[in-house]
Formats: structure tokens, sequence, C-alpha cells
């Protein structure tokens, strides 16, 4: 996903450039793809709502959200803010929350996607059992028994 603002779209184009970014085209080996006439700016990603790419460093998808199953697109800017952030060397990125992107998986549909799901879903739990064994470290321990302020007194 990204921010459609147009400085952000500025730089994306320029790392896509600086990638030997061409389309990915079904049907099309790279060779023909890298031999399109494609214009890589700000203005061609903001027409764009979706736009797969081949890259030096790998395949990149740009996308303006994430489908929904009752079809509503989620924008960047609802993601963003479930979404985790990871340093790199000098960078930090957005990654989607894992939550999102099963559900868009399960949207689409698509075969690849439903091959997809099963990892997804075993990562899922054990996210979520992480998070319970977590949320119960946090708390403070439970006493068992009568309990007892002090010494007692009554000797």
């Amino acid at each position: 996903m990204v921010r459609r603002a147009r400085a952000n779209l500025d730089r994306l184009a320029a790392a896509l450039r600086e990638m030997q970014a061409r389309l990915r085209v079904t049907g099309m080996t790279d060779a023909e793809a890298r031999m399109l006439p494609v214009q890589i700016d700000s203005a061609t990603l903001d027409m764009a709502g979706m736009s797969t790419w081949m890259t030096d460093a790998g395949p990149f998808d740009v996308l303006a959200g994430l489908e929904t199953p009752d079809g509503r697109l989620v924008p960047y800017e609802e993601l963003a803010e479930r979404a985790t952030v990871v340093q790199g060397d000098g960078f930090a990125i957005r990654v989607a929350a894992l939550d999102d992107i099963v559900r868009a998986k399960e949207s689409a549909n698509r075969s690849k996607d439903k091959e997809a799901l099963p990892e997804l879903r075993r990562l899922q739990e054990r996210m979520r059992g992480t998070q319970r064994g977590m949320s119960q470290a946090a708390r403070p321990p439970q006493r068992r028994g009568p309990s007892h302020p002090g010494p007692s007194l009554n000797r």
C-alpha cells in the first residue's frame, strides 16, 4: 500500500526507477516487459489503483488499498493505523497487519491466495498465543490462599 500524496508517489517513482522497474505483464517475458515504453512517475502511479512491477530486487506491487470481503477498499491511512513499523538500514517501512492481509487474500479468492491462507492463519494463531502469553505475564501474580498483610500478632 502506498500513501497517495504527490510527494510520496514522487519518492516511490524514483525508487522504482533506481531498481530498474518494469511492469509485470501476464504472458510477457521480463525481457519483453523491459521494452515497454512505461513512464514511471507520480502521475502514472496515481492513475493506477494497482500496478505490479518486477525490479532488480524482485517483484513489487503498488496498491491503493486492500479490499475486504464485502468489497470495501481499505485505504493506506486506515491500514497504517494497524501496521507495524520495521526499521531497516537507514529506512523504515510499515508492514500491514496480518489480519488485514488475511482479509484481503480471502476477498481476492485467487488460487495463489487460497494456497497462502493456511500458513497465514497458523501464523495468526501463533501470534495470538504470544499476545495472550504477554498479557498474562503483565498481570500481577495472583495470591493463593488467605491474604496475610504481615506477621501475625496472635501468638
